[in-house]
């Protein structure tokens, strides 16, 4: 159960992680802001000491051997205006031009739009003049609206555009007047958009509280799955992976394999079969309820603060006065968000289908029931290390996503990323060294969970298999952790199938013949009840006497056993040895001193005379 100290940090955590999330909203949101607010400030080591008539204009983007701005009218650009590089130093830039043409813009719109003395849309003209030998796109006064000029069509912007200034100027007055006309009707339709802006904002409230409830209920079930740990001696997931394994294998035993090649028979097995490694991929065990719990909550949390993102969105772009707000949220923090879904959904489908072939790989052997067995018993240790792998593969596709997102150079990361991983492997050669190990134990399948194993003299039953190191469960209960790199021996007892090594060791002088008898009799009444049949696999081997000594005579047995079974079924045997041995009077060997000749000397000590 966690302490007060590790659920402090994880509170302090989320908090922190809140407002790393509430920073970054703020900071993409007033991103396009920031360009501006600079462009305005001046240029204090051009204007310090230097007496020279021009300067640089770096207020707008590079195009080929100009600087272009785009001008925009609620977040939407109506075309592109350019200029040289090197302008006059009382000159604007090209972005204080943009930004006097988007202001001219907005005060016509303000004008037409002012409810005293609105404007009729359909009145509105706008028409290119020659003013001071420039071409120029102006507003000629009419109803409420005074003459304004708009903008200047200058050479450069021709020469951008790749037209003559007249059909330039053409086209750029045809685009405004249309965007004038729009913006007006827009807003003079306000009163109309409000009911929608009330029931988005309703059905965004709504589905918050949906996933408000649920997060709720996730958070009652984590209470409990705190109060309540798992009480048994070995991990809930082992244990848990056993119950269903033997379930497997008794439907295993089921199986009429002699109609096998027949179809109809061979397709309904395989469902059920299929079923059964489904329900081993899945244990519902009271850590993964941990895991689930913890992952459907950050989902809940994820999809409630996208359902407030895109409600967000939705209202502001309903009113055109704070669309371009509402294409700024679409950027960076929409493309993150995205970015995570996109990223978690394929973990999840990859997995699925990894799973999904594990099944169909499985299901080619069976027809051949010792495989199968073991495919069954390898396809949780290969989900597991897929899932790390499929972990590890979405957190660099996330952190790829998030840098193209904030429009970061890759490039320059992946050579930085790409020198640091040079001199990381020399550092962390161990690393490397473990995970090739483990490669080679998969593809090799030199053992798998739930394998009783010897490893570097260190013996116990496999609890965990990653690409980095193997635990295995000791006797005595104690959990081994065994980096990959290291290991150079296995012994496997349990894999394909096990074996009972049986010897007994009988008197010298008892009828050996009687005992061999007495020991076949056992094996088969064994094998032939049920409940130890589907345990052994072949009749049990009697391979005689083993040795000869001053102490009987050692008579061995092997007995073949479904995996893991060995000491199970060799414990029994033991005990009906013992008391068919008892019966029929054979006795046990046991160290003997014979004495021939003289009686042997008496052990009371002679007194003198």
């Amino acid at each position: 159960m966690p302490s007060s100290r590790q659920i402090t940090i994880r509170h302090w955590g989320r908090a922190v992680l809140r407002w790393l999330i509430l920073g970054l909203l703020i900071w993409t949101s007033f991103g396009a802001i920031a360009p501006a607010a600079i462009s305005q400030l001046p240029n204090l080591l051009n204007n310090s000491s230097n007496s020279s008539d021009t300067r640089q204009d770096i207020s707008g983007q590079e195009c080929g051997n100009l600087v272009c701005a785009m001008v925009e009218l609620d977040g939407e650009t109506l075309f592109t205006i350019a200029a040289n590089r090197t302008i006059a130093k009382d000159a604007p830039t090209i972005r204080q031009r943009a930004e006097r043409i988007q202001t001219t813009l907005k005060e016509i719109i303000a004008t037409a739009v002012d409810e005293t003395n609105p404007l009729n849309v359909q009145t509105l003209v706008t028409e290119v003049a020659i003013l001071n030998g420039q071409r120029v796109i102006l507003l000629p006064s009419q109803e409420t609206l005074p003459s304004v000029l708009i903008m200047t069509v200058t050479d450069l912007d021709a020469l951008y555009n790749k037209k003559n200034k007249e059909d330039l100027a053409q086209a750029w007055q045809e685009i405004i007047h249309q965007r004038l006309v729009h913006a007006i009707q827009e807003r003079q339709s306000f009163p109309d958009k409000i009911p929608l802006a009330i029931s988005t904002l309703i059905l965004v409230i709504w589905l918050s509280l949906f996933l408000q409830i649920f997060q709720k209920l996730l958070k009652i079930q984590w209470q409990t799955l705190k109060q309540s740990p798992p009480q048994l001696p070995t991990p809930p997931a082992t244990a848990d992976l056993k119950v269903k394994h033997q379930q497997f294998l008794q439907t295993l035993r089921q199986i009429p394999w002699r109609r096998l090649h027949q179809r109809q028979p061979r397709h309904r097995w395989g469902k059920i079969l299929r079923g059964r490694l489904v329900n081993c991929l899945s244990p519902a065990s009271w850590q993964q309820q941990r895991v689930r719990n913890i992952q459907l909550r950050r989902y809940l949390q994820a999809s409630q603060f996208a359902i407030w993102l895109v409600g967000a969105v939705m209202l502001l772009f309903l009113f055109p006065d704070t669309r371009a707000q509402a294409i700024q949220l679409l950027g960076t923090p929409f493309q993150l968000l995205l970015s995570w879904i996109l990223v978690n959904l394929a973990v999840i489908m990859s997995r699925q289908v990894f799973n999904f072939w594990l099944l169909r790989w499985a299901e080619n052997e069976i027809l051949n029931p010792e495989q199968y067995q073991r495919y069954a018993q390898r396809i949780p240790t290969y989900s597991a290390v897929f899932k790390g792998l499929s972990t590890l593969g979405g957190y660099i596709a996330m952190l790829a996503l998030a840098l193209d997102a904030l429009d970061v150079p890759i490039a320059p990361v992946l050579a930085g990323a790409g020198l640091i991983g040079f001199a990381a492997t020399f550092a962390a050669q161990n690393s490397i060294k473990d995970v090739i190990s483990g490669c080679m134990i998969l593809a090799a399948d030199l053992y798998a969970v739930g394998d009783s194993v010897m490893i570097q003299n260190m013996e116990g039953q496999v609890e965990k298999l990653t690409l980095f190191l193997t635990q295995i469960r000791n006797p005595d209960g104690e959990l081994i952790s065994i980096p990959n790199g290291t290991i150079t021996l296995v012994c496997n007892r349990s894999k394909d199938w096990s074996r009972v090594n049986f010897s007994i060791e009988i008197a010298y002088n008892a009828d050996v013949d009687q005992a061999i008898r007495v020991i076949q009799q056992v094996a088969e009444q064994m094998q032939q009840e049920p409940e130890w049949q589907s345990l052994i696999l072949e009749p049990a081997e009697v391979l005689g006497v083993d040795s000869v000594s001053h102490t009987g005579l050692v008579i061995r047995v092997w007995i073949k056993t479904q995996p893991l079974k060995q000491w199970l079924v060799g414990r029994e045997f033991r005990y009906r040895i013992k008391l068919a041995f008892d019966q029929a009077g054979i006795d046990i060997g046991a160290p003997q001193q014979v004495w021939r000749g003289h009686s042997p000397p008496s052990a009371t000590p002679s007194t003198p005379s």
